[in-house]
């Protein structure tokens, strides 16, 4: 919710928070990523991003594989 407050900061504490709860939970390296990259910290955001497409690498859902390689190309 907070990151649709613009509340980039502590959005990244909570997906901090969920990644520790549950280190395969893809959508919160996606979700952190985003974040990052709208703070301006494209080298960290590109690290979660990629994490995320590791942990999605044997997932059946393409349009998860696909949204991680969007956001990737558009940090580039």
């Amino acid at each position: 919710m907070k990151h649709f407050l613009g509340q980039h900061s502590e959005s990244i504490l909570d997906y901090d928070k969920a990644i520790d709860q549950k280190p395969a939970f893809t959508e919160a390296y996606i979700n952190r990523g985003v974040m990052k990259s709208r703070l301006g910290n494209t080298c960290e955001a590109k690290e979660d991003l990629l994490t995320a497409l590791q942990l999605a690498e044997h997932t059946t859902d393409v349009r998860l594989k696909q949204n991680i390689m969007h956001l990737l190309q558009d940090l580039e």
